[in-house]
Formats: C-alpha cells, sequence, structure tokens
C-alpha cells in the first residue's frame, strides 16, 4: 500500500490572471478553488488513475470535509480535525504557464492534534508498504516520519524541498523526486548543476528524479542508467500541480516494483504524461484517457550510466 501523509493541507485558490502585474490591482479571469497540498494531491492523482492509496489528513473541519468529498473510490482516507485554521495558498496564471505561487504560513497546531494524526500513520504503515513523504510538514515532522519507515520496515519515496528534504535523506530513501531550484538551493548550488549531477548530489536516495520545467525531467535509475523525459509537445495552461503528478506516478512504479529494484524508465514516461495532462487544464484535475494519449508521445532519450 502506498501510504501518504498530509499534514499541512491547504486550500488551494488558483487564478488566471493574464493582466496581473505585481503592485497593481487586477481581477482574474477564471479561478479555481480546491483542497490541495501536495500529498493531497499526490493521493488524488493515483486514485483517478485506479491506483489504491491509503491518505492520512490532518485539516480544520471544513475543509477535512471538503476532502471527503472530492476523494476518488480508489483512495482510503484517515481524516484527523484540528481546530486550528488550516492555510490557504494562492497560484496566480498567467499566458503560456507562467506560475506565482504564495504558500499560505503555515498553522501552530497543536501538539495533541499532531501527536493523533501521526499515531494514524503509524497505524496505517506496515512492512514494505511504501511512504510518501511530500510537501511541506510542521517543524519536526519529517523526522518523526522517517523514524515510522524505519521502525516497521516500509519503503521510502521524498518529494520536499530545504531541511525536511536533508532530514529524510538521512534515512537513504529508495527514491527521491525534486525539482532542480529545490535540489539546488539544498546543496547550495545553481539549478543548472543540480539538473546535471543531481545523483551525485543526493548520494543518499537509491533512485533520483530531477524535473525542470520546460526541460523535462531526468532520471538516475538504480540499473545504472541515466534517463531524460524532453517536455511534451501540448499547450502549457496551468503547471500548478504537475510536479505532484509526477510523484504520484512515480509512487504507483514504485509500488508496482519488488523492494530495491525500483522503477525503470517507462515510469518516466508515466510521469512526464501525467504532469502534462494536469498541465493542460486549469485547477488539480488529471484526465486517465489524455494522460494514456501523452504517454504515446513521451519519448525517453538514454544520457549514459550512473553509479553511487
Amino acid at each position: 500500500m502506498i501510504v501518504i501523509p498530509s499534514l499541512n493541507t491547504s486550500r488551494d485558490v488558483i487564478l488566471e490572471a493574464p493582466g496581473w502585474r505585481r503592485g497593481t490591482v487586477s481581477r482574474a479571469t477564471r479561478q479555481v478553488v480546491v483542497p490541495g497540498g501536495k500529498p493531497l494531491n499526490v493521493a488524488r492523482f493515483l486514485g483517478v488513475m485506479g491506483v489504491p492509496c491509503r491518505l492520512v489528513i490532518l485539516a480544520d473541519a471544513a475543509l477535512a470535509a471538503e476532502v471527503a468529498a472530492i476523494l476518488p473510490p480508489r483512495v482510503s482516507a484517515d481524516l484527523f480535525v484540528t481546530a486550528t485554521r488550516s492555510r490557504t495558498d494562492v497560484a496566480i496564471v498567467e499566458p503560456g504557464g507562467r506560475l506565482t505561487v504564495l504558500n499560505g504560513a503555515a498553522p501552530a497546531v497543536p501538539a495533541p492534534d499532531l501527536d493523533a494524526a501521526l499515531n494514524g500513520v503509524a497505524a496505517a504503515l506496515a512492512e514494505r508498504d511504501i511512504l510518501v513523504i511530500a510537501g511541506s510538514q510542521p517543524v519536526g515532522v519529517t523526522e518523526r516520519l522517517v523514524a515510522l519507515a524505519l521502525g516497521v520496515g516500509a519503503r521510502l519515496l521524498v518529494d520536499t524541498s530545504g531541511p525536511d528534504l536533508l532530514a529524510a535523506l538521512a534515512a537513504r530513501p529508495e527514491l527521491v523526486t525534486v525539482n532542480a531550484a529545490e535540489l539546488g538551493a539544498a546543496r547550495v548550488v545553481r539549478a543548472a548543476q543540480a539538473w546535471r549531477d543531481g545523483a551525485g548530489l543526493v548520494p543518499e536516495a537509491g533512485c533520483v528524479v530531477v524535473t525542470w520545467g520546460p526541460r523535462g525531467l531526468r532520471g538516475w535509475l538504480p540499473d545504472g542508467t541515466v534517463v531524460h523525459v524532453p517536455t511534451l509537445p501540448i499547450e502549457v495552461v496551468d503547471p500548478y500541480g504537475a510536479g505532484d503528478a509526477v510523484t504520484a506516478a512515480l509512487s504507483a512504479a514504485l509500488a508496482a516494483a519488488l523492494p530495491h529494484d525500483g522503477i525503470r524508465g517507462a515510469a518516466l514516461l508515466d510521469a512526464a504524461a501525467w504532469a502534462g495532462a494536469v498541465s493542460e487544464q486549469l485547477g488539480l484535475d488529471l484526465d486517465p484517457g489524455r494522460a494514456a494519449a501523452l504517454r504515446e508521445a513521451a519519448v525517453a532519450v538514454p544520457e549514459g550510466r550512473w553509479s553511487r
């Protein structure tokens, strides 16, 4: 089972604002308001694509009810409610898919609420399950999630940044996926170097996938190959959530593989296709039919070998 904690769940307000300029008053032409945050998005995309997973979510009462109403049937959910109001994130989308994201301040969740949700993760997690640590977590939670995974012999997929990424690497995760800018910031190098030398910057991981917007994604796979999947020939409307679709596809591939075998190049094609299907429309929806069509257009380009 794929287990996904969402302990810093957000309300996402996505605005299409072609005339937006910083420092001015503008009006959006379209808007989407939906429960979000990377972990929830990953779970939703998995469910839509028919892959079962278990979501452990902590949110205020209103947001928890909204989450329950939108989850696909293949997503089982353990909902934990806090009296603390969940954060709101705002994404401003301009023509051509240019994106500005303002993440809301992380709420100060009472320790008993957080402990209850973490106990829910512990109850959901079993040996050889895949624990997905994605997005931002409350302070100190990544370390506790890592300890839970190590304690039961669960497999670990990491898609986070900053101190959370560095904390998770201590557990030697089976797979790390990260965008080039976030990896560069964590290792204090330029994004171009993170794109070029991803696995060298994350030696703790069994497999590394680095994404970089219009350049596509690159994977250092467990079989020793380096594979580049260029960006698909699509019209990008809204890339918000595309990275979450990549993580969802890689989670599905990892769940289908034996422990320590890791993913293969086909998983990168799936990841590109799922991300492309999300990017073609405003909001956080994934059309399985469109993803399947884009999968046929995805191309993997071998780029040599690597070794730990």
